[in-house]
């Protein structure tokens, strides 16, 4: 009878304690996530320095991992939904730690810059599939809600320290080291996730994957961010940023009509006349904070 007791006990401890080393896992992730987009920061002279560039040059270094990023998050939403959120998460990780390596040994801007872009496409497949393992993991609301702050008040953390961890590593190990801090952490993040998910807590959906939304979803948010960071040395009024804000507009438009046509959207628009998502337009308005700014 005791025995039975023990047993039945121990089960319940056992799965706290894997839900609790998995929620550092995607905490780690999403970690690194938010840390490049500060971190890189305080690199940026000693960048300019030994690669060149010039200011437009350092904008794009910052902005392409930014602008991927936002671009592929309802994509990787997406991908996570048909193949299963932990194989998203721990392939985001893989890729992630990648592409941290190859910004590292970056022999010229333009390569710094499109393994930038990369990084973008990783830290981009993290975030919406660490949000559904969450979600997945923790069915109890009040152990959901805490897991989720948990989770967010790592924002706060990356960022802030984004800044002194930059200024400590480029003082006195070099520029490179930025990147190559993500590997242990990745390395750490993706050992406890893997160790801990259940892969199978839900059936992947077998729909599509709307790449035509997704097209024009990337190429819209590239042109807009673009027109924004070439304003400074092309102004406000020059015939390329003009073009590009026009472009950005038609593509967007083209992106909306994409998915009220689409049999399986990135980005249902029905969403928005419900009145769940006016009840919780607030959160929603209160998790962008956390998201990653150029």
């Amino acid at each position: 009878m005791n025995g039975t007791s023990i047993t039945a006990g121990t089960k319940p401890a056992n799965q706290r304690k894997r839900s609790s080393w998995l929620l550092a896992g995607l905490s780690l992730g999403y970690f690194i996530v938010l840390l490049d987009t500060t971190v890189v920061t305080v690199a940026l002279p000693a960048i300019r320095e030994a690669l060149g560039g010039g200011l437009s040059g350092m904008s794009w270094v910052t902005g392409a991992y930014t602008m991927v990023f936002a671009s592929m998050l309802l994509g990787m939403g997406a991908l996570a939904d048909r193949l299963g959120a932990a194989r998203v998460f721990l392939g985001g990780i893989v890729l992630f730690m990648l592409a941290s390596v190859l910004c590292a040994v970056s022999p010229a801007i333009g390569w710094l810059i499109g393994f930038r872009a990369l990084l973008g496409i990783g830290g981009a497949a993290l975030l919406p599939s660490s949000l559904t393992i969450i979600a997945e993991t923790f069915t109890d609301p009040a152990r959901r809600t805490k897991a989720l702050g948990i989770w967010a008040a790592v924002s706060g953390l990356a960022l802030a320290a984004g800044p002194i961890i930059g200024g400590i590593l480029v003082d006195t190990l070099g520029w490179q080291s930025i990147f190559l801090l993500n590997i242990p952490v990745g390395i750490l993040s993706w050992l406890c996730t893997w160790a801990n998910v259940n892969f199978s807590a839900r059936k992947p959906a077998p729909s599509g994957m709307d790449p035509a939304g997704q097209l024009a979803g990337l190429l819209g948010v590239a042109a807009l961010t673009s027109a924004f960071m070439e304003s400074e040395d092309l102004g406000w009024g020059s015939p390329v940023i003009l073009v590009l804000f026009a472009a950005a507009a038609l593509l967007i438009g083209l992106f909306v009509w994409l998915e009220k046509r689409s049999h399986s959207p990135m980005l249902p628009l029905s969403l928005f006349r419900s009145a769940g998502m006016e009840q919780h337009a607030p959160s929603v308005q209160d998790f962008s904070w956390h998201a990653p700014e150029c």
